[in-house]
This record gives C-alpha cells, structure tokens and sequence, in this order.
C-alpha cells in the first residue's frame, strides 16, 4: 500500500454518502475540508460539489469513527477521505495522490485489486460503460443519433401511412437538435472533444453556454494558474444571455461584434473566474472559491450537461434562473477559445 494513500480499518454504512451530500452514482468519491470557506467538499472524478459540513462534524466526532480517523488530520485540507462504495471500504490519503486515482480509473481499478476489493462482474460492467461512453463520443455514435430518429420515422411512415408521419414530424423537430458544422473546435491548445448543441427554435431572448473544465494542462495539487479563452460574439439576431463555465480558474476574454446585444454574462466554476471586454454588460458571478456558491457542476460534454432531468445540473439551473430556454452549447475538457456565431 502506498505511503500516500492507505486503507483504514473502517466501513462505511450504506447511507452514508448521501449523508455526507453525495447522490451520484460513480464507485468511488472523496470528501476533503476546504478551508479557506470553510466547507466540506465532495468529488468523484466526474462533479464536484458541497457536501454536508454539520453531518461531516458529526462522523468526524462519532465514538466509532473519531479513534480511526484522528491520526490523519482530516480537518486539514491536504488530507482526504476516499471511499470505494462497492466494498464500503474506507482510504485516507493526501489530497493530491486521491485526485490523481480519481482522474485514472484504470488506477482505482488497480488499488481494488489489490486490496482484494473486486467484484468481476460490476468490473466489467464498469469496463463497458466506460467504453459506451467513450464511444458515445466519438463520430460514429453522433452520426448513429442523428440518423436513427429518422429511421424510426421511416418505420412508421411503411407501417401506418402519411398520418402517422404527419403525427411524427413535428416532434422529431423538437427532440433532434441541429449540430454545429465542420471547423468549429477548443481551439489551440485545446483538446479534441468539441461537444456542441444547437436548438432548433428560438424565442425572443437566447441563452448560450460555453462550458471547459481547464483552459490549461500545468495545473496539480495546490497550484491552479489561471488559464484565458477567447470568446468571439458575432450573434446579432436577438437578445443574449451568455453563460461560461469553468471547473479550473479561467479569465474569460470577450469580443463582441457591433450590433450584439449581450443582456447578461453568467459565470459559473469551482475556482475563481474573472472576466474582460464586457464594460457595461451585468456579470453574476458563481465561482465556489469566490462566491461560496456553484450554479451547478462543470459538464464540458453535451450529453452529460444535458441531463436537465436533473434540477440541479447547469443547464437545469440557468434555465430556471433566466426563464430562458437552452439555444446552445459548446464544450470541451480543455478549451482556449470560441465562437458565437
């Protein structure tokens, strides 16, 4: 076992999680003490978010627990809680070294083996869901998406008539968002997973979002330099709100085109983001360390930002907050910059 990373002699009960404020469905998440604002803070490798700071006092201090646990200074933020909610087996490490497995599966993967913590079948289960969704986001599986609604309808055109199609149309239209075309990208320096979405209608006000989670790679452990992406706003058709949004500390540069009307500039992240070139536009500004608050967790891929099922997702939540529909999306893991056209 690593130095840096150590299983303790401690279960978790099967509540405690979402005790702890935790609701996602992920094998394994952590909870560390930040602070500097003084709150508890979860993280699966996927979202970040605020855990429940009373409830973590409470474990913390528990007669069962505290024995255990006080040797590794879990009030001090270098130090993290892992839990691998397949066992319910409990680790401590530093901050650092937990991050850095929940970034690599394939290394959580290891350490379960190692401790005798593996489940064959869940593992691979995990393993093909790991590979749909890298598949999900590839060409082939966007080209699939767009053309087999269309292969539905054609279904139902051969086997109930004009009617049926007559019926289907319009609902295909609402469902099938239009894509964004060949050339758009995360721009120098970004990654290759440019993730977009366009809505087909459009009311009298649009609301964008423009979503990253770094806009540089150099960033580990305590040091989080602050990246910049350009935005370059040449939308002139009606009102904007635009919405920017970042896990990593970003300085967002905008460029408006004469004649955009920006209402509202939205920014929304775990780290500080600051923003320039919008003089005399209103900015509501999100960022946890900042704000002591997060609009919602930082999705750089459509189908994940998209699940507005859940309330408290990004997209769910700006929606709710401006009254607006969602007119699109772009995003990407790492991103430098983009345009609003």
């Amino acid at each position: 076992m690593s130095k840096l990373v150590e299983r303790i002699n401690l279960t978790a009960h099967t509540q405690l999680e979402k005790s702890l404020g935790y609701t996602g469905d992920r094998r394994w998440v952590a909870w560390h003490w930040d602070s500097d604002i003084g709150q508890l803070m979860y993280t699966d490798g996927d979202d970040v978010g605020a855990g429940h700071a009373i409830a973590w006092q409470v474990f913390l201090q528990h007669g069962e627990v505290h024995s255990i646990i006080e040797p590794y200074h879990l009030e001090e933020e270098e130090n993290w809680l892992l839990l691998d909610r397949t066992s319910r087996q409990f680790y401590v490490g530093e901050g650092t070294a937990i991050q850095s497995l929940l970034d690599n599966p394939e290394s959580l993967r290891l350490l379960a083996q190692l401790d005798g913590n593996t489940n064959p079948i869940q593992d691979t289960a995990e393993t093909l869901k790991q590979t749909f969704n890298q598949w999900g986001q590839s060409d082939a599986a966007r080209l699939l998406k767009t053309v087999l609604p269309v292969g539905v309808g054609v279904v139902l055109v051969a086997g109930l008539g004009f009617a049926a199609w007559t019926w289907l149309k319009p609902r295909l239209q609402e469902q099938t968002p239009t894509t964004f075309s060949p050339g758009y990208s995360c721009g120098i320096g970004g990654t290759g997973d440019f993730s977009g979405y366009v809505a087909r209608g459009v009311g009298e006000e649009e609301l964008h979002l423009i979503s990253v989670y770094e806009a540089r790679w150099d960033h580990s452990g305590a040091y989080h330099p602050t990246g910049q992406i350009d935005i370059r706003v040449e939308r002139r058709d009606r009102p904007i709100t635009l919405a920017l949004s970042a896990y990593e500390p970003v300085q967002w540069n905008i460029s408006i085109a004469p004649g955009v009307k920006i209402e509202k500039i939205i920014i929304n992240g775990y780290y500080d983001q600051t923003i320039t070139g919008v003089k005399g536009i209103p900015v509501e500004e999100y960022s946890y360390y900042q704000t002591g608050n997060m609009l919602g967790m930082i999705d750089y891929n459509w189908g994940e930002a998209s699940a507005t099922a859940n309330s408290q997702s990004l997209v769910a939540q700006l929606q709710h907050r401006t009254q607006i529909p969602l007119t699109s999306f772009q995003g990407c893991y790492r991103g430098t910059s983009f345009e609003l056209k």
